[in-house]
């Protein structure tokens, strides 16, 4: 309303039983900027033919937003392949993280630069905290976490621990976002609101980090399973699963 942009909504079912339909509609109807979840990017990339990447024009696509959901990299990484071969600018693919009671975005990946991921030592990551960052030979098990850039102006991130006390950078621990989008609480309900509210901000439920003044969201406090008193994201084991042959991508 604001810009005076055309905008198409393209329902989630219409886009499963069609995936094409998504980038079908950019060529059409010369998108520039689309959002959709880590799924969604996966399964476009996957459906895409010789064909259609012949035919279509993605050259106009400046953005696409990828969010709501785990981010993997490799899914990212694919995606920017994929679509390069219609001329998709190799910067389109931007990570994102945001929340309803955000209203709704609280970070975005640089425009002009291309998506960065960050691969740690997991089990120092599980039973510490700590962000190792490690090189892609490293012998021991690995998680590969993808930067949702940097927070909004006027908004900040707080990483804090199950007691409330900050973090420093390098730690992970649960993100309270602050700033005039947040909500002032859920709409008549003051016990959910006490629970997630604190003074100017929100609890997210959300785990994450900071490196290099980027923001990592690595995955849901409640998700968390603890196995002999380690925290394991649940994610880093769906992600190995998915990898298993006969098992289809998107659907564990």
């Amino acid at each position: 309303v604001v810009m005076g942009m055309d905008t198409w909504l393209i329902p989630t079912m219409s886009f499963v039983r069609q995936p094409n339909l998504w980038m079908e509609t950019v060529n059409r109807v010369g998108g520039t900027i689309s959002f959709a979840p880590n799924f969604a990017f996966a399964l476009a990339a996957r459906r895409a033919t010789d064909e259609h990447l012949a035919r279509w024009d993605l050259s106009k696509l400046r953005l696409v937003g990828c969010g709501a959901e785990p981010i993997q990299a490799g899914t990212l990484r694919n995606f920017q392949t994929v679509f390069a071969r219609a001329g998709m600018p190799a910067t389109a693919a931007l990570p994102a993280y945001g929340m309803a009671e955000a209203t709704l975005a609280v970070s975005f990946k640089p425009r002009a630069r291309e998506f960065r991921s960050l691969r740690v030592d997991a089990v120092e990551l599980c039973e510490s905290g700590r962000v190792v960052e490690v090189a892609a030979d490293f012998a021991g098990p690995t998680q590969e976490l993808v930067s949702c850039g940097h927070v909004l102006p006027y908004h900040r991130v707080d990483i804090v621990d199950d007691a409330g006390a900050l973090l420093g950078e390098g730690v992970e621990g649960e993100l309270v976002v602050y700033g005039p989008s947040v909500t002032a609480g859920y709409y008549e309900n003051p016990a959910s609101t006490a629970a997630s509210f604190v003074a100017g901000g929100v609890r997210t439920g959300d785990l994450g980090f900071v490196h290099d003044g980027e923001l990592y969201v690595s995955g849901r406090l409640k998700d968390l399973v603890i196995l002999n008193g380690k925290n394991v994201h649940p994610q880093s084991i769906e992600w190995v699963a998915a990898e298993v042959p006969g098992v289809r991508r998107g659907n564990v």
